[in-house]
């Protein structure tokens, strides 16, 4: 448990930096996962040696880390710990630990339900009051037990609701004495959280061509040999309109202008041409768009073919 606290402060500072959530990126999921929340919530504990049922509410915190299955779902390993708030003295805690498949109905949406099954575990600590170290290393636990229980939750925009049940079965004391059967748990947590992904691919540039010169059979040559030019001008030569070439993205994410620059000179050498006027299409117009005009300058044909080393 004592590990856990000192997560638990590295949650509260992550939490309080505003870093996104993976569901609220454009770009669909993919990749491994970490997940961290911090919130409230109330718990209910019963046994079959007790009186009534005791109500309790506390802090709570959550570890995780798995992988995206695909951009619907994910599939992990997480830890909700829940402590019964910050005081010297006997201190009531819960901690599970769950297989959790997390459902997510829109490819890039935030909105998921998660279910999961695996451990429960009870354990009356003794507490510090410290919320960096809340739990005491130097005292055992009063009474503690572990069963298996279930998880059910669902999430929104860096929110978590969740619900678990846990059949812990019996508590014991230090000395392995029984000091209660047929202990259950059941809590209700409210967190603040987030899922942690890989930054999404660069996106890949693809470049169309609508061929201006039907009467320009020219081989293809290498990229090398194509000259950027940001304006007819820059030319200073006589040229042949070959081509007017249009970009296009896969994903969402804005590609950076050298890639589109190099999808652009690669598509323009494909066609023959030694030359690309960026921003500008049929007619050497200029537009403010990424289309480009390929273009054939036939006084550098010589330096083209020297580029190419033919």
């Amino acid at each position: 448990m004592t590990l856990v606290s000192r997560l638990c402060f590295v949650s509260v500072m992550l939490c309080a930096s505003g870093a996104p959530a993976r569901g609220q990126h454009v770009d669909p999921r993919h990749g491994g996962w970490m997940g961290l929340g911090l919130g409230y919530g109330s718990a209910v504990f019963s046994c079959d040696t007790c009186g009534n049922r005791r109500r309790l509410s506390g802090w709570t915190f959550n570890l995780g880390f798995g992988g995206t299955l695909d951009p619907h779902v994910q599939l992990g390993v997480q830890g909700d710990f829940w402590l019964n708030g910050l005081r010297q003295g006997k201190l009531p805690t819960t901690s599970t630990g769950t297989v959790l498949l997390a459902y997510y109905p829109r490819v890039n949406g935030s909105a998921f339900v998660e279910a999961g099954v695996g451990l429960s575990n009870y354990a009356l600590e003794h507490g510090t009051g410290d919320p960096i170290e809340p739990v005491s290393e130097d005292y055992p636990s009063y009474s503690s037990g572990t069963g298996w229980g279930y998880t059910l939750g669902a999430g929104w925009h860096g929110m978590r609701v969740v619900y678990h049940y846990g059949k812990v079965g019996a508590l014991r004391d230090a000395g392995g004495a029984t000091v209660a059967t047929g202990w259950k748990q059941q809590l209700v947590l409210v967190e603040f959280m987030g899922r942690f992904g890989p930054e999404p691919p660069t996106a890949r540039v693809h470049a169309h061509a609508r061929i201006l010169n039907r009467a320009f059979p020219r081989a293809g040559m290498c990229p090398a040999a194509v000259t950027l030019f940001d304006a007819p001008s820059d030319v200073g030569k006589p040229y042949v309109e070959v081509a007017q070439i249009s970009p296009s993205r896969d994903g969402s994410r804005e590609p950076t202008p050298e890639a589109v620059d190099e999808a652009e000179r690669n598509k323009a050498a494909d066609l023959g041409a030694n030359g690309v006027i960026l921003n500008h299409i049929a007619g050497s117009r200029e537009v403010l768009y990424d289309d480009a005009l390929a273009i054939f300058i036939p006084a550098d044909s010589a330096r083209a073919s020297a580029e190419c080393g033919s």
